[in-house]
């Protein structure tokens, strides 16, 4: 080869080597026995929440009350004086309650009430969501009083608790144990944490007294302590005592019953 070729010859080489497609990686044999490991699933939190914290409506106004819902399909605790507008199951409609994003709802009685909502995933419960709605209007005239009828050996005994109450918001209290009571009994079979009775006293403290929309340790404490002699009555005061979750619904619902009937 003439040897003026050889710079020429070397150049060409050298750009075809930097040019060239990079080696392929062939898998390792356990790579193709096994394969990689699948990603972990991801839990989903459930969730409730209202886009707004309050509506006002007058009554016999239909209002929308619309949220945000992540997990299972919500439920929905509505105080008596409010009432869905439209039950489409009851129309026989098919709904996918997973995906609806507002309820339609009517205020019969004027006044002011708290809304609750939650949902579930798997034996998780979410947070309680909480809506403030005030219905305007005239406030009915009393009715007069009926022949009175028997009255339940625990609502009488809140009741009388409550009397002994003089918390100047004590009626926005009682509401919301009204609410919370329905929630807890609703939720409490799936609190598989719940073994004994220190377990279930934690978890009601920590609903009741929840920083944000809980009580005070100083509101309707007469009314509060009747319903923990109540409950001591049914479980028992020891603190590592094992505790049936079906019995705490039951037990829960009574209670939840029984504020319903205190006035």
């Amino acid at each position: 080869m003439n040897r003026f070729a050889w710079p020429f010859l070397i150049f060409f080489l050298s750009l075809n080597f930097l040019t060239a497609e990079p080696p392929v990686r062939m898998p390792e044999v356990d790579e193709i026995a096994f394969g990689a490991d699948p990603p972990a699933p991801t839990a989903t939190t459930p969730s409730v929440t209202f886009t707004t914290a309050s509506v006002t409506a007058a009554k016999g106004e239909a209002f929308a009350l619309r949220f945000k819902v992540t997990g299972g399909a919500p439920k929905f605790y509505l105080p008596p004086g409010i009432v869905e507008a439209i039950n489409l199951e009851e129309l026989g409609v098919v709904v996918d309650a997973a995906k609806v994003t507002a309820k339609l709802l009517v205020g019969r009685v004027p006044g002011v009430y708290s809304v609750m909502s939650w949902n579930a995933s798997g034996s998780v419960a979410s947070d309680l969501a909480i809506c403030t709605v005030t219905i305007t209007g005239d406030v009915p005239p009393p009715k007069p009083p009926g022949p009175p009828g028997p009255v339940d050996p625990l609502t009488a005994a809140l009741q009388a608790a409550y009397n002994l109450d003089k918390d100047v918001d004590r009626d926005k209290s009682l509401k919301f144990l009204q609410s919370a009571y329905s929630y807890l009994a609703a939720n409490a079979v799936v609190q598989t944490q719940i073994k004994t009775n220190a377990d279930a006293l934690a978890w009601l403290k920590g609903f009741v007294e929840a920083p944000k929309d809980g009580l005070a340790i100083t509101q309707v404490v007469n009314l509060r302590r009747a319903i923990a002699t109540d409950m001591a009555a049914t479980f028992g005061t020891g603190q590592v005592t094992p505790i049936d979750l079906t019995k705490l619904a039951a037990e829960l619902d009574r209670i939840s019953k029984s504020l319903l009937g205190v006035k």
